[in-house]
């Protein structure tokens, strides 16, 4: 290795700092392993190990990632909001209504819908001669019928078989009319509405339905968002007061599974159940993107875990006599790896681990080999569960070992415990790029690198907490 690359590799797996001066064990969830010695394996059948852990990983069925159209549409605005829904969830339910509509009238039509959507919805033919003449004014073909919604958040007027222009929503009247403005809307502007309303609880739903206990559920970061918001309501909920203006997001949050919850979504304000989305699709956003960050990795990176041909004899009998077969079920070293460099690096996570107490990782392929082809200094496979770290920048073991962490410790970066942590660096981070306008263009790595090393410390604050 050259002088800098020497220079780099001295400063061990956390960088210049050392690790923690005293000893704390802390209790965590550990890995059934059988015990063996590596040593006692020849060199073949040690290289030959290292392809089996991957071959039995590659058969284990990986977690898919399920593309959510609706979410992906959602705007900041509610009624920005609706649209996307009437284009992407009203269209079949409207054909199906007006369908029913003429074959066997409005009532079989309403039921279709109390069906599909809401059991408490209840349309009536409208009978009062206000919302006929505007209506009929106002539509540039006679409505075949003008229904009224009964038991929404008010008496909702619709035309059926015509349609008004949407500037006129959501309320109208005549100028020289006395009376009250009367609610109004289009049909597909209402099904896209109820629709929307129906997607959000039964997204709830789901999302509750995968948790064991409700501590799971709160956290999921849309929803102990939710409840670091709505904890003030919580606490002074009274019986007498079941109007509070939170009280619907209340239900719907924390008790979606309830019977109260469906008309709970009926009646919550468009805006509540625009923030409830844009919460839900930002968690989705990021999934997202950690997928297709894993797809690419898994793909195009493909020979930064494949097992190396025709490794010196001196490598093989470093790496099976390593002391970081004791954490991990395969270690690889580089033909231009400085090998007394890994007996160092292999005590200072020894000693790491005894800090933290983590278990042995016996899935998990510890390769330390050049990435440069790859414009990173590690990277962790979470489907392959390959940990690969540069030779040349041992300093990014730190932050590849808080992504096995993260996955194996069932993805703490994803719950609500982390979110505080997220976003007190994303404000840290800020005010430095305001310091500093220019770093983002000469020294973006020196930032990412700091990254690195808060994201990692983060976690194991988070594990230390529990």
């Amino acid at each position: 290795m050259d002088k800098k690359n020497e220079r780099n590799a001295g400063c061990g797996i956390f960088g210049e700092h050392a690790i923690f001066k005293e000893p704390w064990i802390m209790p965590v969830r550990t890995e059934e392993i059988p015990e063996e010695s590596q040593a006692d394996l020849d060199g073949e059948a040690y290289l030959r190990k290292g392809e089996k852990i991957l071959s039995l990983l590659r058969k284990k069925e990986q977690r898919k990632f399920r593309p959510d159209i609706m979410l992906e549409k959602v705007k900041k605005e509610w009624k920005k909001t609706k649209a996307e829904a009437e284009k992407h969830l009203a269209k079949d339910l409207e054909k199906k209504f007006l369908e029913l509509m003429e074959e066997s009238g409005l009532d079989n039509a309403c039921g279709y819908l109390r069906e599909n959507l809401f059991s408490q919805l209840n349309m009536e033919e409208e009978k009062d001669s206000r919302p006929l003449k505007l209506l009929q004014y106002l539509c540039p073909t006679a409505p075949r019928m003008i229904v009224r919604v009964c038991n929404w958040k008010e008496p909702l007027h619709v035309p059926i078989g015509s349609e008004f222009k949407k500037r006129h929503e959501p309320a109208c009247k005549f100028r020289n009319d006395p009376g009250p403005y009367m609610a109004i809307t289009n049909l597909d502007s209402l099904l896209g509405e109820l629709a929307l309303r129906r997607y959000l609880l039964d997204k709830l739903r789901y999302l509750k339905s995968g948790k064991s206990v409700f501590g799971e559920y709160e956290q999921i970061p849309a929803i102990g968002k939710m409840q670091a918001k709505l904890r003030g309501v919580l606490e002074n909920l009274e019986i007498s007061d079941l109007m509070a203006k939170e009280f619907y997001t209340v239900i719907l949050v924390f008790y979606p599974d309830s019977k109260e919850a469906e008309q709970a979504a009926l009646l919550n304000s468009g805006i509540d159940m625009n923030i409830l989305l844009l919460s839900l699709q930002e968690d989705y956003i990021k999934r997202k993107e950690e997928a297709r960050m894993e797809k690419e990795l898994s793909n195009d990176y493909a020979k930064s875990f494949q097992t190396k041909k025709n490794i010196p004899q001196k490598c093989v009998h470093a790496m099976r006599t390593s002391a970081f077969n004791k954490h991990f079920g395969y270690v690889e070293f580089d033909a231009e790896c400085d090998l007394k460099l890994m007996e160092e690096l292999s005590r200072e996570y020894g000693a790491f681990a005894k800090e933290l107490g983590l278990p042995k990782y016996g899935e998990v392929s510890l390769r330390f080999r050049k990435l440069g082809c790859h414009r990173a200094s590690g990277l962790y496979y979470y489907t392959l569960k390959c940990l690969c770290v540069d030779v040349r920048a041992p300093g990014s073991f730190a932050h590849e070992v808080g992504h096995m962490i993260d996955y194996h410790e069932d993805h703490i970066s994803a719950k609500y415990v982390f979110h505080e942590i997220y976003e007190r660096y994303e404000l840290l981070l800020k005010a430095y790029m305001s310091i500093h306008p220019f770093a983002i263009t000469y020294s973006w790595n020196y930032i990412m690198i700091w990254v690195c090393k808060i994201l990692m410390y983060s976690i194991m604050i988070l594990k230390i907490s529990w």
